[in-house]
């Protein structure tokens, strides 16, 4: 009778929970302060770099309709300019991943903050009302945070810098549930039963006790294994080529002002040269230009002269398909020391808890599953069109980067992390 109890009340919890209640408006009022503080700060930012240039256009108003358009820019949505020359309209899709952080890490703060549960409640309000469930929470917190972006896509059609309506609904909601989502997840302490839930069946009966958060923890080791030698591939490009980086820094524009501004870009896409890099490492590199692509089998389909910009001066120059330095191919050691490091991380926890064979490649797998779904997802805001003609498409193509770094951690890490669980074990046999 007492379970029939508990039943009636969660159904009847789950029926409210769609209904626009107080509880739910201080949801949907912090999903609106989250996103107002991101267009904040970046306003804050676009009037600083519009009061000490000496060619603004336009006033105060002009750098607030750009601090808009950049926001919704930093959720994965597409802009376009007027080009003065041809008159024609220029698309703007590749998202600075440092821009991202700022309006991420403020809805993460808050939905945090927000959506914790009161420990006196025990299921209702002061006033009897159904506590909201951490979905319908996050549901009503990422619902206030639309808002907003519908105000500021309406807000930047029309202008020098313009947002695209349907691009901007479509794609912040792929950023902003996400981050509310893991900051509900925060909110409740991070339960890892909720992982195990969201993992797919035959994973998910075979996990172990504490395989989800451990499946988790050697995902985030591995993206940031794979992640960490992109950025050193591409740091070391950009050192090789120093002189026509410099050189195209210089001829971009001449006042301090302009410079900053350049720098400031250059800082923001530091992390998407560091998933270049990656998705280079892992194999199939990343387009640039329709038809055109870099690889470690050869870089083809693309001008040899590239627009003046730093980032671009240490690209190659097309060598054709597979004509590339056999040396090249020495970049495939980065997804194979991040599949190492993940064995040799999941290995040692099934040791210390005692992990059967399928447990540990359950947790392998999701391992594999979560951090290509990550790298996909990631892909996703880092390529997009630069421009028209050579940079009308520009980055890596998010399937086949998700797929394969899913193939490397599961085709290596799998056996890795049996071969060192059975030589962890045979160590601690031959001490007993």
């Amino acid at each position: 009778m007492t379970q029939l109890l508990h039943r009636f009340r969660l159904l009847y919890r789950h029926d409210h929970a769609l209904r626009f209640s107080p509880k739910a408006a201080t949801a949907m009022f912090g999903g609106v302060v989250a996103a107002g503080a991101g267009l904040a700060a970046l306003a804050v930012l676009a009037l600083s770099l519009w009061t000490i240039s000496p060619y603004s256009a336009g006033g105060p108003g002009t750098a607030l309709h750009v601090a808009a358009a950049l926001w919704l820019l930093a959720h994965g949505a597409e802009l376009s300019r007027s080009d003065g020359l041809t008159g024609g309209t220029v698309p703007i899709g590749v998202t600075p991943l440092l821009l991202t952080a700022l309006p991420a890490w403020l809805l993460h703060r808050i939905a945090a903050q927000a959506l914790a549960p009161d420990p006196l409640a025990d299921g209702e309000g002061p006033d009897g009302e159904p506590e909201l469930g951490p979905v319908a929470a996050t549901g009503w917190l990422v619902a206030g945070y639309l808002l907003v972006a519908l105000a500021a896509a309406l807000y930047t059609d029309v202008g020098p810098l313009r947002g695209e309506p349907l691009s901007a609904l479509l794609c912040v909601p792929l950023v902003a549930a996400p981050v509310a989502a893991v900051g509900a997840w925060t909110a409740y302490g991070r339960p890892t039963s909720a992982l195990a839930n969201w993992a797919p069946p035959p994973v998910a009966w075979l996990l172990p006790r504490g395989g989800a958060s451990t499946g988790l923890r050697a995902a985030g080791v591995a993206v940031g294994a794979v992640v960490v030698g992109g950025a050193l591939l591409s740091g070391g490009a950009l050192a090789w080529h120093a002189g026509a980086v410099g050189d195209d820094f210089g001829q971009l524009t001449g006042s301090f002002s302009g410079r900053f501004a350049v720098l400031l870009l250059i800082v923001a896409l530091v992390p998407n040269v560091a998933l270049w890099g990656a998705a280079y490492a892992l194999g199939p590199g990343f387009a640039l230009g329709v038809g055109g692509a870099v690889s470690p089998a050869g870089a083809y389909g693309y001008p040899r002269v590239l627009p003046h910009f730093p980032l671009l001066a240490a690209l190659p120059s097309p060598t054709g398909r597979d004509g590339g330095s056999p040396f090249l191919w020495l970049v495939l050691a980065v997804p194979v020391a991040a599949a190492a490091v993940l064995s040799w991380y999941v290995a040692h926890v099934a040791v210390q808890h005692d992990w059967t064979v399928p447990g540990t490649a359950a947790v392998v797998a999701l391992a594999a599953l979560c951090g290509g779904a990550v790298l996909a997802w990631s892909a996703l805001l880092v390529a997009g069109p630069m421009g028209t003609g050579a940079l009308s498409s520009f980055g890596p193509v998010a399937w086949s980067m998700g797929v394969a770094h899913f193939g490397w951690m599961l085709g290596l890490g799998l056996p890795g992390a049996l071969g060192v669980r059975w030589w962890l074990l045979s160590r601690a046999g031959a001490r007993v």
